[in-house]
């Protein structure tokens, strides 16, 4: 009874929920990119000689924010553990990837960091909407499993404890005897 409860509320959840709050994420992504480029045209022309580097900051924050706004359906624990995975690996795209990261945390812009973590909080927002029915799966069985083993070792230290020290601990030694 409580795995079908649970495969009615997962497909409820996969079919209804989950894509509102998709869009309503999507939209702010949006949102965001469309703030980046009004940043873009408002600090073009204060930027003088900081121009490039600034420019250069906000169009790899507009196209960090495009990018995440076309795979926010997909953006969940395994593609983090893929993309990852694949960046250990191929030393050319984490050097590009670390070159990238560089760009948008040294932005000289007050507003465009500020947008950098809005977008990271709207990342995190997608990650939870894509993978909390997998996390709701994994958490009882693995809490039952933590918490087996903490209990376990309690009681296997508890059994272990000599009888002198057993009698000085415990406040009431005649419940020892008993």
């Amino acid at each position: 009874m409580v795995l079908a409860a649970g495969a009615i509320l997962h497909f409820v959840y996969e079919s209804i929920v989950a894509p509102s709050l998709r869009l309503e994420l999507r939209l702010a992504l949006i949102r965001l990119e469309d703030e980046v480029r009004l940043l873009r045209i408002q600090t073009s022309a204060g930027a003088g000689e900081q121009f490039d580097r600034v420019e250069r900051q906000l169009c790899e924050l507009q196209d960090s924010i495009h990018s995440l706004a076309c795979i926010l359906f997909k953006f969940d624990l395994v593609t983090i553990y893929t993309l990852s995975k694949e960046i250990d690996r191929d030393a050319g795209l984490k050097r590009r990837v670390e070159a990238r990261a560089r760009i948008l945390d040294d932005c000289v812009v007050p507003r465009g960091r500020a947008l950098r973590s809005e977008q990271i909080r709207i990342a995190t927002k997608a990650l939870a909407v894509n993978s909390g029915p997998m996390l709701l799966w994994l958490v009882v069985p693995v809490s039952l499993f933590v918490g087996y083993h903490a209990v376990f070792n309690k009681i296997k230290n508890s059994l272990t404890v000599p009888a002198h020290d057993l009698k000085r601990l415990m406040l009431d030694e005649e419940a020892l005897v008993a």
